[in-house]
């Protein structure tokens, strides 16, 4: 119970320093640096890039995490097998990845992100259900604790844009036709051109902080900790890139993601400390 109310306190927190951001950005400061992140785009091949991130960062770790989350609970329950669950995991990784690649590729203007997002759901789902018998249980059981606070992290997100969405100032995308008069200098960047909703604050920076920040906390390796860093924080520029978003709507989106998030893994770290002190306090010496 002590924990719920702090993650519920902290959230709200949260929401209200986002909320009051929503009145502070600079529109001049911001535009000029929009344009600078969407100039970029004259670079070969930069395009199709960021589309791939921008795209399908969001829904390939939900489906990698979420499967291989799913097939550790089950196989922790014992009612299926490493072995099983492996072949599984690898054989649904190639039938999504043909399904999205028919889907999907016929549909864009740069085939090779879809193209390279299905070759990348099979790597990844590959990879998932080796870790059933190839890691061990101690590895496993902090995979499976990551998994859980990434759902509890990007539901608690989920909740909070859309109790967010009508309390910020209702800033238009820049691509929005209320910025007709400077937008038609912006590059558009096919597959990816969003006018309709709001800028404030970016959905999908916020959600895949949201993701990866508990795996982040996680990880020892500061070599790994700063490549999902750099991930997120990559595919929060990508939407800035695509002009979907003004930075510091990205900024603040992975600020919402990335502090919902920490404050589930340190809540929840706070609330296994005081278990295990309370057990040590009522074991009975000898």
């Amino acid at each position: 119970m002590r924990s719920t109310l702090e993650i519920g306190l902290g959230t709200l927190l949260i929401c209200l320093l986002v909320w009051a951001g929503s009145f502070q950005f600079h529109d001049g400061i911001d535009r000029s640096l929009l344009f600078a992140v969407n100039g970029t785009s004259r670079t070969p091949g930069l395009d199709g890039f960021m589309i791939l991130v921008t795209d399908f960062s969001v829904p390939y770790v939900a489906t990698v995490l979420s499967l291989w989350g799913l097939g550790a609970e089950v196989l922790e329950r014992g009612w299926v097998s490493a072995r099983t669950l492996e072949v599984s995991l690898r054989v649904l990784g190639c039938f999504i990845a043909l399904a999205l690649a028919a889907w999907l590729i016929p549909t864009y203007a740069h085939r090779a992100a879809p193209a390279i997002a299905s070759l990348l759901v099979i790597a990844g789902l590959w990879w998932a259900g080796g870790t059933y018998r190839n890691l061990p249980e101690e590895t496993l059981a902090k995979l499976r604790r990551v998994f859980w606070l990434s759902v509890v992290s990007i539901v608690l997100v989920e909740v909070a844009l859309h109790f967010l969405g009508p309390l910020v100032v209702q800033r238009p995308r820049p691509l929005a036709k209320p910025n007709a008069a400077w937008n038609t200098a912006l590059h558009i960047v096919e597959d990816e051109y969003v006018r309709h909703g709001t800028s404030y604050v970016s959905g999908h920076a916020a959600a895949l902080f949201a993701m990866l920040t508990p795996l982040m906390w996680a990880v020892r390796r500061p070599v790994l900790k700063l490549a999902l860093f750099s991930w997120a924080a990559l595919h929060a520029l990508s939407r800035v890139y695509v002009a979907a978003h003004y930075p510091y709507c990205a900024v603040m989106g992975s600020f919402l993601g990335f502090a919902i998030a920490t404050l589930v893994v340190w809540t929840a770290e706070a609330g296994e400390k005081r278990v295990d002190n309370a057990a040590v306090r009522v074991t009975p010496p000898g």
